[in-house]
């Protein structure tokens, strides 16, 4: 098998992570320009309604006049209320339409990543990436993008409004909000890092519960379920810890907007005060004061647009640097040659074969061998010998270091991997039984089959006795109401194997799991599989693969001893003494 590396969270660039995450927007330029322009007019809208005001102070001497600016007041804060829900849908559909879009950009590199990328990383954090770094984009993205842009066009208008009422004013309203910027960049300095700690604590929290329910039987047998719930209980106080840090900080930009708009607010009001005692007209500076009031007080809305986005792209940049990072591994090579076999025959070729699944620790060293049509080649050995590293390579799951692997004289290398992987059946020692019916199980790797087919394989392994005892047969469900023991799985594989009717075969440690009675049972059903293809067996229980016509003994990733059952026995070598071992033992 091959190493576990441990994986630690580099640090990452979040100038790079932010480009990338408004780059996502530019497959959109026309809806966003839409939703940018609505959210304009809306800005400009609220901007008016202070000068608005002002003018309603001076100008208001008739009925007429005030049913005059009631009338406009109306009418723009319907027109308000219309382009801020026009903004809010378009945006909305944008943003769904983006997060849809990476999810399916990550479902696929999934398949796209060489096995030695899950070698290294845990399948809950790989999953995380997908669910909760996805689903927080989805849900702060609107804030990252929309609140920021509003909140800061609505500055600016005010800033324009303001100025046109009163420079002097103007000036001092703007006092305090360079204080409040500075104090907001320096918590956002510091809670960056607090944001991408939550992320990644989700995705190693997301790993443990997969791994500790995945193994969940392992867990009972060893009675290691407090041991497990302590180390769930570190990671949850790690999650915790990194959540309450980045919430706490989160709930500062709101505190520190509302401060900046109260000292606004107040320094307003000072100024009012002594522009009106050394001013000629000082009722002029009085009734300024409501006037600027609203101005400020209209500073709060911008301000929590801000605070809401800044948070909202704190949250963002955290997900996306954990998904830009995994949508940039490095993916396996892209098949160039397309050879196909016109007429297959089954010689399999290992000339020199070297592989490690790290530079500096070889597995397989030299190995060699011929395999002619239609025979059945077990490989055998010690645990860590390479056995399950030669069908891997041959799969190519992993490619070789040096030498070179042929079907019918072409090199695997030159053929694609998905028409190389369609010339093998598969039966795992980990038999994989999926939420549906047995029927769509069994056809799973070959749809279309008929009836009749299906039950005449059914009969040939054995499994039809399986079929009759279910409830609906067939079309039986299989869920946590029905499961099936691990030996009436494996029969399922193997006739999933033998629907599919690929013209080589690999079995892999297919009866380890099994009872002596189901062994027996499945050894059977193998060999009907197996007959007239060249097959593969990786055994461990050496009392299955004795009519095998070769059998390959491994150690340390080296051939040491190679030949069938009786030849082996006969040497008394290394083979004899496994299986002696392993007799003796039973």
């Amino acid at each position: 098998m091959p190493p576990i590396r441990n994986t630690n969270n580099k640090p990452k660039n979040a100038k790079a992570s932010f480009k990338k995450l408004l780059m996502l927007f530019s497959q959109y330029k026309l809806l966003t320009a839409l939703t940018l322009f609505f959210l304009t007019l809306q800005v400009a809208i609220a901007c008016f309604t202070p000068i608005l005001t002002k003018w309603i102070m001076d100008d208001i001497t008739t009925y007429s006049k005030i049913a005059y600016y009631a009338t406009v007041v109306a009418i723009l804060t319907v027109f308000g209320l219309i382009f801020a829900m026009v903004a809010e849908i378009i945006g909305m559909y944008v943003n769904t339409r983006i997060v849809k879009n990476l999810r399916y950009k990550l479902v696929q590199k999934v398949s796209k990543l060489p096995l030695k990328y899950y070698d290294g990383n845990t399948i809950g954090n790989t999953l995380s990436r997908i669910t909760n770094d996805a689903d927080s984009l989805s849900q702060n993205l609107p804030n990252f993008f929309m609140s920021i842009f509003q909140g800061f066009c609505m500055i600016v208008g005010l800033v324009i409004a303001m100025f046109s009422v009163s420079w002097q004013l103007a000036l001092s309203c703007f006092i305090a909000l360079p204080i409040g910027f500075i104090i907001l960049f320096i918590v956002m300095a510091v809670s960056n890092k607090y944001f991408k700690q939550k992320q990644a604590a989700l995705g190693k929290i997301n790993g443990k519960i997969e791994e500790t329910f995945s193994g969940i039987n392992v867990v009972k047998l060893y009675s290691l379920e407090e041991s497990e719930v302590e180390e769930f209980y570190d990671y949850n106080e790690k999650l915790k810890t990194a959540d309450r840090a980045s919430t706490m900080f989160g709930s500062l930009y709101m505190a520190i907007f509302a401060f900046t708009s109260n000292l606004s607010m107040g320094v307003i009001a000072l100024a009012c005060c002594l522009l009106a005692y050394y001013s000629s007209s000082p009722l002029t500076w009085i009734l300024l004061y409501p006037v600027f009031n609203i101005f400020a007080s209209q500073l709060n809305s911008p301000l929590a647009n801000l605070s809401q986005g800044f948070q909202g792209m704190q949250i963002c940049i955290a997900a996306g640097e954990r998904i830009f990072d995994f949508l940039e591994e490095k993916e396996m090579d892209p098949d160039l040659k397309d050879k196909k076999i016109k007429s297959l025959k089954g010689n399999v070729d290992f000339k020199h074969v070297k592989f490690g699944y790290s530079a500096d620790k070889t597995i397989i060293n030299d190995f060699s061998v011929n395999i002619k049509p239609g025979m059945k080649v077990a490989i055998v050995g010690p645990t860590g010998a390479g056995k399950t590293t030669i069908v891997n390579l041959l799969m190519r799951f992993y490619e070789i270091d040096s030498g070179s692997i042929s079907i019918d004289g072409i090199s695997i290398k030159d053929m694609n991997k998905d028409y190389l992987r369609s010339l093998f059946g598969m039966v795992l020692q980990d038999a994989w039984t999926f939420n549906g019916t047995i029927k769509e199980n069994i056809i799973y790797t070959s749809k279309n089959k008929d009836e009749n087919m299906i039950k005449e394989i059914c009969k040939d392994t054995n499994l039809n006795h399986v079929v009759s005892s279910l409830p609906k047969g067939y079309d039986t469900i299989l869920d946590e109401k029905v499961t099936l023991s691990a030996g009436e799985k494996q029969l399922l594989t193997i006739a999933r194997a033998m629907i599919q009717n690929a013209p080589m075969m690999i079995l892999d440690e297919a009866t380890s799991n099994t009872d002596t009675r189901t062994e027996i049972i499945i050894q059977n059903a193998m060999d009907k599989l197996t007959k007239g293809r060249t097959s593969f067996v990786i055994a461990h229980r050496l009392s299955t693969i004795k009519n095998a016509d070769l059998i390959l003994v491994m150690d340390h990733g080296d051939i040491v001893e190679q030949g069938n059952h009786k030849t082996l026995l006969k040497k008394k070598g290394f083979y004899a003494n496994l299986y002696n071992s392993q007799f003796s033992e039973e």
